[in-house]
């Protein structure tokens, strides 16, 4: 996803006189290129995230399209106050680029795990928050960010699935993007999590023509009357996401179905609520916490054998 990002960003360089990137004392190396070529649209601040927002702010007050790039829970949990008084407030054109997401940095233990904040954005007003799940969807979500008005958030991960091509679908912002389509069980899922859906939909050997599989990549704003329309042709739907359920995409169709009096029935797969203490990879942390691919799969098979 990181690779996606930086291709678009300087393809957007060129064509925005008033694009500038800022960062916070990371990413050596990954911006050598972006330096060389824009050494004026490019400002490295140092280890002081909330002050990257107030000079982000500032920037776009006098008119620049500013990108703010840094490791998820940095940019976001450290610097929430200015990117809401400064930023959002202000509904200024600063938009916000964390690498991370999830349990990307397991290794380095909880103060790297970025897992609350899809939940925390979320309940700022008049922000728009993105997680891709692939490539494709890095590619379309950063381009229509960056030409939205006011705030936006955009959640990367390291690494994108490689079991699904470079897809060429219609994307619009708070819609559901359909991989596989089925009539029974509804799996959706945002971010990177996506590879473990596609995993546990190969590996559950259930008739494949009864599953699908969407990705909600935009969790803010959504699109209320097209997910209903969705979640009602389904008799279960599983959400998997690798964050907080608690005001994320567990919370936001758990509304709609209540809303609505639809009777599918919903599972959640997500960090539940829970701050893990131990450390390892990212594949390590979703064993873990229940949200891998043998996990959904073999709730996939419960749910199947118990309508036959």
């Amino acid at each position: 996803m990181r690779e996606i990002f930086k291709e678009e960003l300087i393809k957007l360089a060129r064509k925005k006189k008033n694009l500038m990137l800022l960062t916070g004392d990371l990413g050596y190396g990954v911006f050598n290129k972006f330096e060389k070529k824009y050494p004026k649209k490019y400002l490295n601040v140092g280890v002081a995230e909330q002050n990257l927002i107030g000079i982000s702010s500032g920037l776009a007050k006098e008119g620049k399209c500013v990108i703010c790039y840094s490791i998820a829970n940095f940019l976001t949990l450290r610097c929430l106050e200015q990117i809401r008084n400064d930023s959002v407030y202000h509904n200024l054109n600063v938009n916000l680029v964390s690498t991370g997401g999830g349990f990307t940095y397991g290794v380095l233990g909880m103060s790297h795990h970025a897992t609350e904040d899809l939940s925390i954005l979320n309940s700022i007003p008049n922000i728009t928050i993105s997680a891709p799940s692939t490539n494709w969807e890095t590619k379309m979500s950063f381009n229509k960010l960056v030409n939205t008005k006011g705030t936006t958030y955009l959640r990367l991960e390291k690494n994108a699935s490689d079991l699904i091509p470079f897809e060429r679908k219609t994307y619009k912002i708070g819609k559901l993007i359909k991989y596989r389509k089925g009539d029974f069980l509804a799996i959706i899922c945002i971010g990177g999590i996506f590879s473990e859906c596609i995993r546990a939909y190969n590996n559950s050997k259930v008739n494949s023509s009864r599953i699908s599989i969407y990705t909600l990549s935009t969790l803010k704003p959504i699109d209320e009357i097209h997910l209903k329309n969705i979640l009602r042709k389904y008799k279960f739907i599983f959400t998997v996401e690798e964050n907080n359920y608690i005001g994320g995409l567990g919370s936001i169709i758990s509304s709609i179905i209540t809303k609505y009096s639809l009777k599918t029935r919903l599972k959640i797969f997500s960090t539940n609520d829970q701050t893990l203490k131990i450390v390892g990879d990212q594949n390590y942390l979703r064993k873990k916490i229940g949200i891998d691919y043998l996990t959904i799969s073999s709730e996939i098979k419960k749910v199947f054998k118990s309508e036959n």
